[in-house]
């Protein structure tokens, strides 16, 4: 029980983090470095041909969210 809310309380903070660090940059025009840095943990690459067409697939990992949570963009 005590795990389940130290892991709960863990999430919470890191929730707050990144609504705060998402608040600092709500009218942003351009990615920078400092943001990408601050935000995103992880981008990875993929590639596969299929069909003799080449697929491409991006996941983005950001910071203070929990295990699992990403963006994926396929093409």
């Amino acid at each position: 029980m005590r795990e389940r809310l130290d892991g709960a309380a863990r999430e919470q903070e890191d929730n707050s983090k990144w609504l705060s660090l998402i608040r600092q940059y709500a009218d942003i025009k351009e990615l920078d470095r400092e943001m990408l840095h601050l935000l995103i943990k992880e981008i990875a690459v993929h590639e596969d041909m299929a069909e003799g067409k080449r697929n491409t697939t991006v996941e983005i990992h950001f910071h203070f969210m929990k295990q699992g949570s990403q963006l994926t963009v396929k093409s």
